[in-house]
C-alpha cells in the first residue's frame, strides 16, 4: 500500500532516499514551515476545538482529537494542506477521502507552482525544489511523490496521536508529574509574556524555541 517510500526500500534505494529525507528534514526552510504551522494548528484548531466543548459540556473523545490533531499537522507540513479535520463537522472517513482523492491532485499542483517559480516550503515542494539544487536531471515522479508523501502521512498520524494520547492520560494519573509541569509552564509564561501584550482570556501558545 505504501509502495516505494523510505519505509519500504532496501539497501541501495533506501540509502539514497534516506539522504534526500535528511536533506529536506534539517533544511531551515522546512523547520520553520513547521514551526509556524504547527503553532497555527495548535492555536487556531486544537485550542479552539476544546474550547468550544469546554463551553457548551460536550465531551471530547482525546484519541481520537490527538489523530485529527496528528493528521491536520502532518497533512500541512507534507503537502501545505490542512484537511481541517479537528472542525467538530468532520467526519472519520475525510482522513480517507483526504489521502485517496487529493495527493496526487495537490502534487500536480506543486509541480505547476515550482514551473512558474512558486516555491514552497512543505515537504514535498521541498523534495522537488532540493532536486534541482543538487543537479539532478531527473525528476521525482508523481508516483514517488505521492509513495513518499504516504509514507510520512501514515508514520506520522499515528504516533504522534498514540504518544499524545498516552502522554495526557500518564499526565492525569500522576498528579505530582502534573504540579510540576504546571508550574514549569508558568515560569516559561511569565518568562515570555515580559513585554509582550496578549489576551490573557484566551489560551497561551508557547513558541517552541522555550
Amino acid at each position: 500500500m505504501l509502495g516505494d517510500d523510505i519505509f519500504t526500500l532496501d539497501d541501495d534505494e533506501w540509502r539514497a532516499h534516506k539522504k534526500i529525507a535528511h536533506i529536506v528534514l534539517a533544511s531551515k526552510e522546512f523547520r520553520s514551515f513547521t514551526v509556524s504551522m504547527s503553532r497555527k494548528l495548535v492555536g487556531d484548531g486544537l485550542l479552539s476545538l476544546m474550547l468550544q466543548a469546554a463551553k457548551h459540556g460536550n465531551v471530547l473523545d482525546l484519541e481520537d482529537v490527538f489523530m485529527r490533531f496528528a493528521f491536520d499537522g502532518v497533512y500541512t507540513a507534507v503537502l501545505d494542506r490542512n484537511p481541517n479535520l479537528l472542525s467538530l463537522s468532520s467526519a472519520a472517513n475525510e482522513i480517507t477521502k483526504s489521502i485517496d482523492d487529493e495527493t496526487e491532485e495537490h502534487i500536480s499542483l506543486k509541480r505547476e507552482k515550482l514551473h512558474k517559480g512558486v516555491q514552497g516550503s512543505d515537504l514535498i515542494a521541498m523534495y522537488m525544489s532540493s532536486q534541482a539544487q543538487n543537479g539532478e536531471s531527473k525528476a521525482y515522479s508523481d508516483l514517488f511523490l505521492r509513495d513518499t508523501a504516504l509514507g510520512f502521512l501514515f508514520a506520522r498520524r499515528d504516533s504522534m496521536g498514540t504518544s499524545l494520547t498516552w502522554f495526557l492520560w500518564s499526565v492525569s494519573t500522576t498528579p505530582r508529574v502534573e504540579e510540576k509541569i504546571l508550574d514549569g509552564l508558568m515560569q516559561l509564561k511569565k518568562k515570555e509574556a515580559e513585554g509582550v501584550v496578549r489576551d490573557q482570556k484566551q489560551p497561551w501558545v508557547f513558541d517552541s524555541e522555550i
